[in-house]
Order: C-alpha cells, then structure tokens, then sequence
C-alpha cells in the first residue's frame, strides 16, 4: 500500500498494527477444535536402582562426557 499510495497513510499503519495480533493467532497451540480439557499426569515413582546411597555417582555411567583439563 506503500507503494501505490506513496506515503505513509492511517490505512498502512492499522494493517502495521494488526500484524502481531495475526501472527498471536497463528502461533497459538489452540485449533478450534478443543475444549480445553487437560490430561492429569500419574505421579512419579523412584526406582531404587536411580538411587545410589546419596552420593554424586560416577559421570561416565550416566552417559556424560569427562572433560580432561
């Protein structure tokens, strides 16, 4: 509109201002479709074998990498 018009019109900056409420709507999460109903989680149990007297634990174990200095 810029162009064809030349200058800088109330119309061009309503649509400037109305960019970011289109753009809220096209990244929310919510489709029509849903009721909004939300899905309880069960509650987590420990095993005994994630516990190991309370100490740190050996790091090459768990899959991390032991930096050399």
């Amino acid at each position: 509109m810029i162009a064809i018009s030349g200058s800088i019109t109330a119309e061009v900056w309503a649509l400037l201002l109305l960019v970011p409420i289109s753009a809220g709507f096209a990244l929310t999460n919510r489709s029509a479709g849903e009721d909004g109903q939300v899905e309880i989680a069960e509650d987590w149990l420990e095993d005994s074998q994630l516990t190991n007297g309370g100490g740190v634990g050996d790091p090459a174990e768990a899959g991390f990498d032991v930096p050399v200095l």
